[in-house]
């Protein structure tokens, strides 16, 4: 849907709507409903999704609550409906609640088809066989997905988009040349092992220094349920904690340890697409374009210095969902465009909503690319 959009008008100035990114927040709910509730919102096709509206109006007031002093929606009775987010979190409720009772027939009637599980389906199937969820349960893990997964999604979007669209150092045509020969013809084809660092090491590199650098949610606020020893005291419960998370991976003091330096020895505290690429055997040597085998060096899980999915216990379960899925989009997205800012663009900084997004509107020219003539060649 969204190179329909783009091939509309080709050789134009397509101009997200407005800031952040509206296409690619629309796309994140949209793959978002697919893979958690089987439900096609189509709000990048303009549906007037009840669902996707209700949703909405939960970003847009969550903000706005979090920063208010006074928490007037625990005012009895009142209180949740005062800023309309009562209304629409009740309505969204209801409708999950409606999607487990059919996924629970389906269930039961086995008409579930082979090949479309969902997050939703999972955790049925999984009630059905042990009842470890209750249903309260399920609704807020079904609610709390679009907002762990829409708003990061958007971001790193939007700043893949940027960073391609703005550079001139041929990144766009390197990975465009991955492309064509590690992924399938038809990227309807592509499966997870495709979308493997070590089939497109370009494209991940490229990724990985986006949630770095441009990590969607640069701090976390974390609160404590018992104490806890920390550094020889002890935080006590209830203790809030706000943690900077992007600080420790640019630290301008301190440089971050499993941070590789870029192919010509930039710091942590430079965005460089290929600090993560890798060349030779060992990975030694630095980056070479024309070298025959590239690979990536891909950040540890738990690393002190890559804390975009979190780190330890909590570290985010949708890790693997959310590299793949942004991994396809940006391969489809190159695949079948150039990318390049608008003449006379203005600066483009970044502000901190819910995720940290560009500060002015992002416009680029999508021009499509000619059919390929080189074709994959992995098999």
């Amino acid at each position: 849907r969204k190179v329909e959009i783009g091939s509309s008008a080709s050789g134009t100035v397509l101009q997200s709507q407005p800031n952040p990114c509206e296409d690619f927040f629309a796309y994140a709910m949209d793959s978002t409903a697919l893979v958690g509730l089987g439900q096609d919102f189509n709000t990048l096709g303009g549906s007037d999704s009840v669902d996707a509206k209700d949703i909405l109006t939960l970003f847009a007031g969550t903000p706005i609550r979090a920063l208010t002093p006074f928490p007037y929606w625990n005012i009895p009775i009142i209180g949740q409906y005062l800023d309309g987010l009562g209304w629409a979190h009740k309505r969204l409720r209801d409708s999950m609640s409606r999607i487990i009772d059919a996924q629970q027939q389906q269930n039961n009637n086995q008409t579930t088809s082979a090949g479309s599980d969902t997050f939703v389906k999972k955790v049925v199937e999984q009630n059905q066989q042990n009842s470890s969820f209750h249903r309260g349960c399920i609704i807020g893990n079904m609610i709390t997905i679009f907002f762990a997964g829409s708003d990061s999604s958007m971001s790193t979007l939007c700043s893949i988009v940027q960073t391609l669209a703005q550079d001139e150092t041929n990144l766009q045509e390197e990975i465009y040349s991955e492309i064509i020969h590690a992924l399938p013809d038809d990227l309807d084809e592509v499966t997870l092992e495709d979308l493997g660092p070590d089939r497109i090491p370009r494209l991940m590199a490229l990724l990985y220094e986006v949630l770095r650098f441009y990590t969607p949610f640069p701090n976390i606020l974390l609160y404590t349920d018992e104490e806890i020893p920390f550094c020889g005291t002890t935080l006590a419960k209830g203790t809030h904690i706000f943690a900077l998370l992007r600080y420790v991976m640019k630290n301008p003091h301190t440089a971050a340890k499993d941070v590789p330096l870029g192919p010509n020895g930039e710091p942590s505290t430079v965005f460089c697409p290929r600090r993560y690429l890798l060349t030779g055997g060992d990975g030694s040597g630095g980056v070479d374009d024309c070298a025959p085998m590239v690979s990536v060096r891909v950040p540890e899980r738990n690393s002190t210095s890559f804390l975009s999915f979190g780190h330890g216990s909590r570290v985010c379960l949708g890790k693997a969902l959310a590299e793949a899925s942004i991994a396809l989009t940006v391969a489809t997205l190159v695949r079948t465009f150039t990318m390049k800012l608008a003449p006379n663009h203005a600066p483009i900084g970044r502000i901190k909503m819910l995720a940290e997004v560009p500060d002015v509107d992002i416009r680029v020219m999508f021009t499509p690319r000619e059919t390929p003539t080189t074709t994959n060649t992995s098999s």
